[in-house]
């Protein structure tokens, strides 16, 4: 009974390397994902993208301003689409030479750049209901792979970068309240010496974020707060 078990455990085994072997190489491209890290102090990386009209930006955009507030979101992300009234709410709130807000919409472009239709139009959608104005990009693959955007493993990832470019602390993974933001943002203004703006902060009137259905494995019920990038949108570094 023994020598069977160990001649079962011995085959399990050899069918195991033999799998890894010839399978693909997601899994050590995962891996190699998983170790890396935003590097806060550095610069966030020289890029040159669209935004969702069509219009050419490069990463002259953060110069714009003395901080810039970034998220990478996605129309498929619950958390994502239900932070978008607060993120009118606070880009309205601050000057807009004091800080600055991008968005940009991990699933709306393609590897090589080229827009999603219908991902375009469902974020369009949200944005206008949420009364979002502000700055969104479409990712590309050079964007997401030779920056430290290609560290970006969840949604919502936010993160500051000063008037030089560089990353600003380690990022702030997954939704928060109104009042969480401003919290934040408040004492990253602080940090680094800049004006606080007085006044209460108010969330949009009639806003109707009208979640489209997540897609399987990205309800929010299954990841409250964030959603995992799905594997089509995974940063992939250039070669």
């Amino acid at each position: 009974m023994k020598k069977r078990l160990l001649v079962g455990l011995l085959i399990v085994a050899l069918a195991c390397t033999v799998l890894a072997g010839c399978g693909n190489n997601n899994a050590s491209q995962q891996r190699k994902s998983d170790s890396v890290q935003f590097e806060p102090g550095k610069p966030l990386g020289d890029f040159e993208t669209v935004d969702i009209d069509g219009n050419p930006v490069n990463q002259d955009i953060l110069k714009e301003a003395d901080l810039t507030f970034v998220q990478v979101w996605g129309t498929y992300c619950g958390p994502c689409q239900a932070e978008l009234p607060a993120m009118a709410a606070l880009a309205k709130h601050y000057p807009a030479n004091n800080i600055k807000f991008v968005g940009i919409i991990l699933d709306a472009a393609r590897q090589d750049g080229s827009p999603k239709e219908e991902q375009i139009a469902e974020a369009r959608r949200l944005l206008e209901n949420a009364q979002v104005s502000y700055l969104q990009l479409l990712p590309n693959g050079t964007m997401m792979g030779n920056t430290q955007l290609k560290a970006v493993k969840a949604l919502p990832t936010t993160f500051f970068v000063d008037k030089e470019g560089n990353v600003l602390k380690n990022p702030y993974i997954g939704a928060k309240t109104l009042e969480d933001w401003k919290a934040i943002i408040d004492g990253v203004l602080k940090d680094q010496g800049l004006p606080v703006p007085a006044g209460e902060l108010v969330l949009p009137e009639e806003t109707q974020t009208d979640p489209a259905p997540a897609e399987e494995g990205t309800t929010p019920e299954e990841a409250p707060g964030e959603t995992p990038v799905q594997e089509d949108n995974q940063p992939e570094e250039s070669q």
